[in-house]
């Protein structure tokens, strides 16, 4: 049975959230006075108590997320801190951590999976404090709970910075080179065309806008969004550094990666400096060939940050003959919805059918995921962008499948969240092909948490799976969206039904892997910064020296003083990856080694997808990420993947 979506009377939730966290603590007291304690008399009672929380506040965190106001954002604030003081308090609770450790020694009939389960709690319980003294634990609580505070208000900030900043203008020749279905969707009025800072709107001014003065007021709004973060930031590493020193690490970063596949921020870093030396003489190469390129169209002078884009673009019209404006009509949103359906269907045989259950906007759109005709997870897709949704793209889990205390199976519901181009009156959402790579991403995550078979909440879906390894699924998928065969399941003319000619199909190929050493460097940039910065406790000065030292080791141009991207990196400071970004590349070197194994057969092969889905998707974290990945592979990772994927010479 799946939890309908329920938002309803924001104002009194805090006061019923905190009757249900009340009513949880009575019964973990009930729970752990038992005398002899086992997995199904203990564990999976309390795993149903916690599922129960995160489907009530399930609701709160996807309006905060995608209709932020002033009623979630009030709601969302009173009950952060109680789910926080609730969790800290749970994870040091003695009795709890004795019960799980005796359970392990002495009940007979775990599953493997069960065991699994038990040793990563037992680790997470002493990650927060569960074997320290009581002046620590109470310090840990109070850490905890005013770093969700700060998180909040670091993604807060952030959201009314970029709501804030609006352009119109009003010349015809500002607006040279943008394509007309984008001035259609930004037109205000007669030679009135109104530019903000959301992200098709910024994507359309940096790749596009000819008025390079344009350009840099708009990158300059952007990279100086939120200047009050900068004491967030300076606050919360004090705070993070403070907890991994009390509970013996060195700094964050090693607390952070010990339960990685990495294991060690040594091991971390050691990954990405070798990919930066790896793509760098690429890089410079490619750089060079931009800056050439940028000389013989008429430009004078140091290519800037805020020039990147727009001559990247140009020159790769150049080179492949790529142009968004010729692709965008093959790629209308719903039709690649559609066949990213059709495509998951031929893999894995499950079929995506619409529902009309309650969502939180008119927008988005409800699939129950069938596979023999029988219902077992629910998707919800809210795709479009607008102005009180927070950027980006992402994925998140409503409901975990689990077996309660009952025995009866609980269905997974995740949902997936884009900012493409909402439909205008005449003229229906159309990608660019990137924004179909994105799509493709999410979905990788989304079908990684709903066809979990997993019986036991904490080993299902995304839960408990390693964070340099969650983005394997995700990774992986992308790949497909430049597959001919995968793209002819979609890439058809809104209009028409025409498909995508065969030579610009061709193109797209071609041009996939188009300046992909400076696409890596940018990346281990953000990596490196992230574990650096969180290996101690750094003022704004120190902030902005660690992101200029990691500058010096990566980057290929050197950004304008002004800019604070630090400031905007929601990923370490307002979401879950402090020091875990590097997972990316590190998820990206498994993806693309188990795609190349698609690849060696047709793509829609159906022994080699369904091997994928029972040892890596369906099988979460009921193992750890390497043995998955070498049931299915038959060996360890060949990190070298990523770069030959990338075709990036070694």
């Amino acid at each position: 049975m799946f939890e309908e979506f329920n938002a309803d009377d924001l104002a009194g939730k805090p006061e019923r959230f905190k009757q249900l966290l009340r009513e949880n603590s009575e019964k973990i007291k009930r729970l752990a006075s038992q005398k002899n304690p086992t997995y199904l008399s203990f564990v999976r009672p309390l795993q149903e108590l916690e599922e129960n929380l995160c489907v009530f506040f399930s609701p709160i965190t996807i309006l905060q997320e995608t209709k932020n106001s002033p009623e979630t954002q009030k709601a969302y604030i009173c009950m952060l801190p109680m789910i926080s003081k609730y969790h800290t308090r749970l994870s040091q609770n003695q009795r709890v951590y004795k019960a799980y450790n005796a359970i392990l020694r002495t009940d007979g009939s775990l599953t493997d999976e069960q065991i699994k389960v038990l040793n990563d709690l037992i680790v997470d319980f002493e990650m927060e404090g569960a074997k320290s003294d009581t002046k620590t634990k109470k310090r840990v609580r109070e850490i905890n709970v005013r770093l969700s505070e700060l998180g909040n208000d670091f993604g807060q900030n952030l959201l009314e910075a970029t709501k804030s900043f609006e352009k119109e203008i009003t010349d015809p020749k500002d607006v040279s080179g943008i394509p007309q279905s984008d001035l259609s969707a930004f037109k205000s009025g007669k030679n009135r065309w109104r530019f903000s800072l959301l992200p098709h709107s910024y994507h359309t001014i940096m790749t596009y806008c000819h008025n390079r003065a344009i350009r840099e007021e708009f990158y300059r709004a952007y990279v100086t969004r939120a200047p009050q973060n900068e004491a967030i930031i300076t606050e919360m590493l004090a705070l993070k550094h403070e907890k991994a020193t009390l509970l013996g690490f060195a700094s964050y970063a090693e607390y952070s990666v010990k339960t990685k596949m990495a294991g060690s921020a040594e091991t971390a870093k050691k990954f990405v400096t070798d990919l930066i030396a790896k793509g760098r003489k690429q890089g410079e190469e490619e750089l060079r060939t931009l800056q050439n390129f940028a000389k013989e169209n008429g430009f004078e002078g140091r290519l800037e940050s805020y020039d990147l884009d727009f001559w990247s673009k140009r020159l790769e019209r150049k080179l492949f003959d790529v142009d968004d404006e010729l692709y965008k009509p093959y790629f209308e949103t719903k039709n690649v919805m559609l066949g990213l359906f059709d495509l998951l269907c031929k893999m894995f045989g499950v079929e995506f059918v619409p529902t009309k259950a309650k969502t939180w906007d008119q927008s988005v759109e409800a699939f129950d995921l069938r596979k023999n005709g029988k219902t077992f997870a629910r998707l919800y897709a809210d795709l479009y962008e607008r102005k009180e949704k927070r950027g980006g793209a992402w994925m998140d889990s409503i409901q975990t499948r689990m077996v309660n205390a009952k025995g009866n199976i609980l269905p997974p519901s995740a949902y997936i969240a884009c900012n493409f181009p909402a439909p205008a009156k005449n003229l229906p959402s159309l990608l660019r092909h990137e924004d179909i790579a994105t799509l493709f991403h999410e979905m990788g995550h989304a079908i990684h948490h709903l066809f979990s078979e997993a019986d036991e909440r904490d080993a299902s879906g995304i839960n408990s799976v390693e964070m340099d390894a969650v983005e394997f699924p995700s990774q992986w998928l992308e790949n497909f969206a430049y597959e001919p065969s995968a793209l002819r399941l979609f890439a058809k003319r809104y209009k028409t039904g025409e498909a995508l000619p065969e030579a610009l199909e061709k193109k797209l190929d071609d041009a996939k892997n188009f300046q992909s050493a400076i696409s890596m460097l940018r990346q281990c940039l953000f990596a490196l910064f992230d574990l650096n910065v969180y290996e101690g406790a750094f003022d704004a000065d120190g902030v902005q020296a660690v992101l200029d030292a990691a500058r010096d080791e990566t980057s290929l141009t050197r950004p304008p003083s002004y800019n604070k991207f630090q400031n905007g990196f929601s990923h370490i400071f307002g979401g879950g990856y402090a020091a875990g970004y590097y997972g990316y590349k590190w998820a990206e070197a498994l993806s693309a080694d188990a795609f190349f194994e698609f690849t060696k057969k047709n793509i829609f092969d159906c022994e080699t997808a369904e091997r994928f889905k029972r040892e890596v998707l369906s099988a979460g974290a009921k193992r750890k990420a390497l043995e998955n990945f070498a049931a299915f592979m038959g060996r360890a990772p060949d990190a070298s993947a990523l770069l030959r994927l990338r075709r990036i010479a070694i």
